[in-house]
């Protein structure tokens, strides 16, 4: 029963971060036409480069967090926050100087015919800065077995992207779908 409770909220987090993760594209898609996904698609490739930082963060940060949240010392919890403030303080800085390299990056993976749809990017990266803050919080919710929430959360987010999505891709194209990713 434990385990139940505790897997089938992740399974629906799980199902609601694939909408999340890829409903952009189909609404593309839809609005704008298969050119726009391919555009919008490199450059989320390429963006997502700063996520693959705060996934590997995130694999080391877990083994971690779990040993000392065990300790149950309220002078190890207090480090804990103070270490998770400085781990999302140091992502910030290392996620607005991706920001600035972004362009250079682009240049050299990316073909002449992305340049133009180069600035998709930032908005992307500050999403996956976000996404990464969601990597340092989020085992805090695993440790303490309440995945209910983030199956509620996971859900939320999924349907404000959505609707998101409905409304600034049409007035922005493809960028409105970095700003969606982005809130």
């Amino acid at each position: 029963k434990r385990v139940i409770r505790f897997s089938i909220p992740t399974i629906v987090f799980s199902i609601s971060a694939f909408v999340f993760i890829s409903s952009d594209r189909f609404l593309i898609k839809h609005f704008i036409g298969i050119e726009a996904v391919g555009h919008y698609s490199a450059i989320y490739q390429v963006a997502s480069l700063i996520s693959v930082l705060g996934m590997s963060l995130n694999a080391a940060w877990i083994p971690w967090l779990f040993e000392n949240l065990k300790k149950k010392d309220a002078k190890t919890d207090k480090f804990i926050v103070k270490i998770s403030y400085i781990l999302m303080a140091a992502f910030l800085m290392i996620g607005l100087l991706f920001c600035l390299l972004f362009p250079i990056i682009s240049k050299i993976i990316l073909t002449k015919g992305y340049y133009s749809h180069i600035s998709v990017g930032i908005p992307l990266i500050i999403g996956f800065v976000f996404q990464t803050f969601y990597f340092i919080v989020s085992p805090y919710i695993s440790y303490t077995e309440t995945t209910k929430y983030l199956a509620f959360g996971g859900i939320g987010v999924a349907v404000i992207n959505i609707v998101l999505n409905l409304f600034l891709i049409p007035k922005f194209g493809i960028l409105g779908a970095g700003y969606s990713n982005c809130i």
